[in-house]
């Protein structure tokens, strides 16, 4: 095992002809959440990975280059994404990745583990960290990035790098703003040019001109192949007002608590029903004799599906309410998570601040075998869609049947 106190040694590579060099350097606007070998954990060794940085800039390659395949072209567009980051290699037919990325100058911030406390933003976004003890998020992070790459492809490169910069981050739960990127500056780039874009504006109008201008740069217009996350050049999104980073964050976070939580307060106090059906409609399959209560008692839907996969229903009262169930994907092979479509997450504006941004992913609303209740052995098919006639009977909706719009309209 490599001693952690040693650094690799320093490759210095000559620029080959029509190759860009450029030396990134950024840091963490919130903590960074897991990304090493152990779930929850930050790598011991190597807190910021190259093998990540390149798995992440592969996805946003795809979001932003989508549109140029069309609807029938996955096979074409995979060819191109190995010509271009790598592929598995044969003796035969090596497909190393033209894009060369190494870490340097890391500074791993300080590892602390919060206090969770019950209702609080925090303990809500990194609830799976809650039951690992041991388990720390890790602040203060910064590093630099050395990327090289083909001229003739720095269209598509510069594009990865601003929606990762942007829209993405590094280690868990990124779509939740953990590990969110501040690009502070570009140290080198060789042969010289200026940046395209700098850091937000510090207000949500300006801000959201500025980001749809963005959009319409570096993303390619057209329909992507299907099931392929990717971004367009308009895209749903809202923008909050500026304040600093892990605040403007955590107000996002506390917003989607409260809609996702919306119970009815009565004689039960803070702890009342939900508002939303999905408890009924497990009651339904798991345990026909509990009793309906609460909101939306006759809404046979699982709405909540929308903000990802699995989903697991706890019941905190005594039987007959059911025991724990889970929603993932049904079909013969179920797929047990689903990513959120919703990206939540601060971006870097000036004097320190940030803005805090919502934004909606172009990527599949449901698994390819569509929605399964787990009840022990049994998958049970169930729907996520509410109809115009039951939009009434869920009132977190707000009379928006697109759930992750709902939520939206709430900022």
């Amino acid at each position: 095992m490599r001693d952690p106190g040693k650094a690799p040694p320093k490759i210095v590579k000559p620029i080959g002809t029509g190759e860009v060099v450029q030396v990134r350097a950024y840091r963490l606007l919130t903590p960074l959440f897991g990304g090493g070998v152990d779930p929850g954990m930050s790598d011991p060794v190597t807190v910021v990975r190259p093998t990540e940085v390149r798995g992440q800039l592969r996805f946003w390659w795809r979001a932003c280059r989508a549109g140029a395949y069309g609807a029938h072209g996955l096979a074409r567009m995979r060819a191109d994404e190995a010509l271009l980051w790598g592929a598995a290699s044969t003796q035969k037919e090596p497909r190393p990745s033209k894009v060369h990325v190494r870490v340097t100058n890391i500074d791993p911030g300080t590892a602390r583990r919060p206090a969770f406390r019950a209702g609080e933003a925090l303990t809500y976004g990194a609830f799976p960290l809650t039951d690992k003890p041991s388990a720390m998020l890790r602040y203060g992070v910064t590093f630099e990035l050395e990327i090289r790459y083909p001229a003739r492809r720095s269209e598509e490169v510069e594009a990865a790098l601003w929606a990762w910069e942007t829209l993405g981050g590094i280690g868990a739960r990124t779509r939740r703003g953990f590990g969110a990127l501040a690009l502070d500056r570009v140290v080198r780039r060789e042969p010289p040019s200026a940046p395209a874009h700098g850091t937000a504006p510090a207000s949500a109008e300006r801000a959201t001109a500025w980001l749809q201008q963005a959009l319409t740069e570096h993303v390619v217009a057209g329909d992507g192949p299907a099931g392929v996350p990717r971004l367009q050049q308009q895209m749903t999104m809202r923008f909050t007002e500026p304040m600093n980073g892990e605040e403007s964050w955590l107000g996002l976070l506390r917003q989607l608590k409260d809609f996702r939580q919306q119970r009815a307060h009565g004689a039960r106090g803070p702890y009342g029903e939900s508002m939303w059906p999905e408890p009924n409609a497990v009651r339904r399959r798991a345990a026909p004799k509990a009793p309906r209560l609460g909101h939306a008692r006759n809404v046979d839907k699982f709405p909540r599906a929308a903000f990802g996969l699995p989903i697991i229903f706890h019941f905190k009262d005594v039987p007959p309410d059911p025991k724990d169930t889970t929603l993932k994907g049904g079909g013969s092979d179920p797929a047990e998570r689903l990513a959120s479509r919703l990206i939540l997450r601060p971006v870097a504006c000036d004097r320190g601040r940030a803005v805090g941004l919502a934004l909606i992913l172009d990527a599949p609303a449901t698994p390819p075998g569509g929605l399964a209740l787990h009840v022990g052995p049994r998958a049970l098919p169930v729907d996520m869609s509410i109809t115009p006639t039951e939009l009434p009977d869920v009132p977190p909706l707000g009379g928006e049947p697109d759930v992750l719009l709902a939520f939206l309209n709430t900022l």
